[in-house]
């Protein structure tokens, strides 16, 4: 699947979602818009694709979705690992967003997409608006070949149609239907946008209630470790190792996107994975759309990350302290002083 062939495969730490559940899904009217060249995956452009595409109530189906807490609109197509055309950068969680919308701990788990209530923008729960999943992947090229960490959009496909769901069942309407009865806006088009990550796991996840019971912290921890560790070639890769990286590794990111004048605008916890990428990149914006508030957005982006690395440090902090601990309990752990010290100079670094 790609220019540089995967070896020892069998070692490939390929980890599980703690708090997923699979949901029953739909194939809906499509056309794939945009295909990334870039991505050995199999989308053609101006073709449909047989790939489940949204969220159903149905209480059981043939095809399905993986859904994640916290993760509402979006869910799980599968995990394979794979490397881009050149075989510079390495994938393995492949995902969908605008697939509608999902609450897992909700008993009725998928909801109707509808208009968000009290949005300043024509924006609707669980779906994509074209514009929107074009930026993101706009953003993600123009970052991943400055060498910054972030994911991959694989392919944006245009849909046709949408479901209704009601006491019947649910039913599929087109979008000059949804359109001419007022479900839907003339100027927002629904898209749904393939995306590659490292672990699509974030640090938010971490504090997600799913996640504060058993040991489901610390699987996510650990594979997201184990997976840096393959990535990087390290036959060993220690906490202490793995927190040090992660600051360098996000000061480089931040210090390379704010040296090309972009800002993220949404930094925290919810937009930085396990495997330290920098996500959803719809927000992210040039000095140039915002001169007035550039001095601003820099800083802020900045304590946003700084902010986000000591939320992940507590969570580690916490799951080492709990008796029951099988991977984290012994190691050492490098106080905040060290983990922003590496942040900053690695930012600067890659800043000036």
């Amino acid at each position: 699947m790609s220019t540089e062939r995967l070896r020892d495969t069998d070692k490939f730490p390929h980890g599980d979602n703690p708090d997923a559940q699979r949901l029953p899904a739909l194939r809906l009217d499509n056309v794939v818009r945009w295909a990334n060249p870039a991505l050995p995956l199999n989308f053609t452009v101006g073709k449909p694709t047989s790939i489940p595409l949204f969220f159903d109530r149905a209480t059981s189906s043939e095809i399905d979705l993986e859904a994640r807490s916290g993760h509402n609109r979006s869910g799980d197509l599968g995990k394979t690992f794979f490397r881009d055309t050149d075989g510079s950068h390495l994938y393995r969680d492949i995902d969908i967003k605008g697939c509608g919308f999902v609450d897992i701990h909700d008993e009725q788990r998928v909801m109707q997409w509808e208009e968000r209530k009290g949005s300043p923008y024509q924006d609707y729960l669980g779906l994509l608006d074209r514009e929107s999943a074009e930026h993101d992947t706009e953003m993600s090229e123009k970052f991943t070949a400055w060498g910054i960490r972030t994911h991959r959009s694989a392919a944006i496909i245009d849909l046709k149609e949408l479901p209704i769901y009601d006491k019947e069942g649910t039913h599929l309407a087109s979008l000059e239907e949804l359109r001419t009865s007022g479900w839907l806006s003339t100027d927002f088009e629904p898209v749904i946008q393939i995306r590659a990550f490292g672990t699509k796991a974030r640090i938010g996840d971490l504090f997600d209630d799913s996640y504060l019971f058993l040991d489901k912290m610390e699987r996510a921890l650990a594979d997201s470790i184990n997976l840096v560790r393959y990535e990087l070639h390290r036959k060993t890769f220690s906490l202490e190792e793995y927190l040090l990286w992660f600051a360098e590794s996000l000061g480089k990111s931040m210090g390379i996107m704010h040296k090309h004048e972009y800002v993220h605008k949404g930094i925290g916890p919810q937009n930085i994975t396990l495997d330290s990428r920098i996500v959803d990149l719809d927000s992210v914006r040039s000095r140039s759309d915002g001169p007035s508030t550039w001095h601003n957005d820099v800083p802020y982006d900045s304590d946003g990350a700084r902010i986000t690395l000591m939320e992940l440090r507590e969570a580690i902090k916490h799951q080492m302290l709990l008796e029951k601990s099988r991977i984290f309990a012994g190691q050492s752990m490098p106080n905040e002083s060290t983990i922003t010290t590496g942040y900053m100079e690695s930012y600067w670094r890659a800043c000036t």
